[in-house]
């Protein structure tokens, strides 16, 4: 009996430092990407990189989310046109989510970010100071 306790106890050990490890190496996370001064993840299809995606928004100041109108609930798209101004109207950001989410490590200032889906443009303003809670912008879609 205790055998068999102090291997389940082992295991269990054994299973979180492994899932800590995995966390801390990003696992379940799509490759980052780098353009000049910004750093993003694109993804988030499949809930094992969903749920990592929502997890590492936490150290990006710039969160985009993309979803599609439905009933009963809204469903999140994918395959969106983003771009991100600076205030001096350069792109410093030019491309297509490959899932509903968008994280993005950007420079201090406020910046113009467009999304496009389906031929329809949306676009908000965001001003990130480094200080204080992420930026986080939902863009939603008719069906």
């Amino acid at each position: 009996m205790k055998t068999v306790s102090m291997l389940a106890l082992a295991g269990l050990i054994s299973a979180q430092g492994a899932y800590v490890y995995a966390n801390e190496v990003g696992a379940g996370l799509p490759a980052v990407t780098h353009k000049g001064d910004v750093s993003f993840l694109s993804g988030g299809i499949g809930l094992e990189e969903s749920t990592a995606m929502q997890h590492a928004a936490r150290n990006y100041p710039l969160e985009m989310e993309f979803l599609d109108k439905a009933s009963p609930r809204d469903e999140y798209t994918a395959n969106v046109h983003v771009k991100v101004e600076n205030a001096q109207h350069a792109v410093v950001l030019d491309t297509v989510a490959q899932g509903p989410f968008l994280l993005a490590k950007l420079p201090d200032g406020h910046y113009r970010v467009q999304a496009e889906q389906g031929g329809i443009s949306k676009q908000r303003d965001v001003t990130l100071t480094g200080k204080g809670p992420q930026q986080k912008l939902i863009f939603v879609w008719p069906s």
